[in-house]
């Protein structure tokens, strides 16, 4: 009888797989949950707290996410060859795009992206760098202490 081999990539493939179609499936209802749940505090000034940390916490997820899944996209359209890989695991799209703003290694189109950040939120891509490995510091980045 023929052993059958499983590799690392089946199952990360899998893995993907599964956690795709449970993210269609679950995250419109654990999305309105969490809306519904924020409008039901009382306390006004609590509920715009709830309602900013839990919108910036999604946008943060699907950015990563985002940075993650477009990779090979981002690498080739946005960076030269010798720039600051995008595709890290716990970086943003605009620390990546930061990153080669400053070493100077972003091609046309990332500096038209990068331009259209910073009129939205001025200096957007280098204020976005991140240089640890990991994101442990996230509250310090994206919320104001009082």
């Amino acid at each position: 009888m023929k052993k059958i081999r499983i590799t690392f990539g089946v199952i990360g493939f899998v893995l993907n797989l599964v956690a795709t179609i449970l993210q269609f499936l679950l995250l419109p209802i654990l999305v309105l949950y969490g809306y519904i749940r924020i409008l039901l505090v009382r306390d006004a000034h609590i509920r715009d707290e709830m309602f900013g940390k839990y919108n910036r916490d999604m946008a943060l997820a699907k950015d990563i996410l985002g940075n993650i899944a477009g990779r090979y996209l981002f690498n080739d359209l946005l960076r030269k060859k010798d720039g600051y890989p995008f595709g890290r695991k716990f970086e943003t799209i605009s620390s990546t795009l930061g990153k080669n703003q400053r070493i100077n290694k972003l091609t046309f189109a990332g500096r038209c992206l990068c331009w259209v950040l910073d009129k939205l939120d001025k200096g957007h891509c280098k204020n976005s760098i991140y240089e640890g490995d990991c994101l442990e510091r996230i509250d310090d980045i994206f919320y104001v202490k009082k």
